[in-house]
C-alpha cells in the first residue's frame, strides 16, 4: 500500500500518566495521510478543538470499484470514513462524558484537507472506540 490513514494528536500535553473520562482524556484531532512511499504526511484535516471524540478511519473504495481497480488506477481513490462524537458541552461532572450526537463523518481519500465531504447524523450514539473494519456487505454472516 502507498497510503496509510491514521489519527493525530496535535498536542499530548506531556507524557500521559493516568487516564480521566474522555472528556478529560488525550485528544486525537487530526486525520492523517501518511505517504508509505516517502514517509511523508501527504494530506492531513484538524477537527475543531474540544468537540469531537474521533474513532479510527477507514478506507472504502468508491461505489461500483472493485479495490483491484482501484489499485490500478489511483490508490487513493475513494473515501476515508471516521465514526465521531460531539462532546463540546458534554457535562464531565462525576467521571462521566455524556455524547451530544454521533456522526460518521466522509472524507474524499485524495483530499482530506478540504473536509468533510458529506456528514450523517447517527439515529443512535456511538461509544469511543479506536479500532474499525469496513467489510462490504457480502463479506458478512448472516
Amino acid at each position: 500500500a502507498r497510503y496509510a490513514y491514521s489519527l493525530g494528536l496535535s498536542s499530548a500535553g506531556g507524557p500521559i500518566t493516568a487516564y480521566g473520562s474522555p472528556q478529560e482524556s488525550p485528544r486525537f484531532d487530526r486525520l492523517v495521510k501518511f505517504d508509505l512511499d516517502t514517509g511523508s504526511v501527504a494530506d492531513a484535516y484538524e477537527f475543531a478543538h474540544g468537540r469531537l471524540m474521533v474513532a479510527e478511519p477507514t478506507f472504502v473504495c468508491k461505489v461500483g470499484q472493485e479495490r483491484d481497480q482501484a489499485l490500478k488506477a489511483r490508490e487513493d481513490d475513494g473515501y476515508v470514513l471516521v465514526l465521531v462524537s460531539d462532546v463540546s458541552s458534554a457535562d464531565t461532572s462525576g467521571g462521566v462524558c455524556e455524547v451530544e450526537a454521533s456522526f460518521l463523518l466522509v472524507f474524499d481519500a485524495s483530499d482530506l484537507s478540504r473536509g468533510a465531504v458529506a456528514e450523517v447524523k447517527m439515529p443512535e450514539m456511538i461509544p469511543f472506540g479506536l479500532h474499525s473494519e469496513w467489510l462490504p456487505f457480502e463479506g458478512l454472516s448472516h
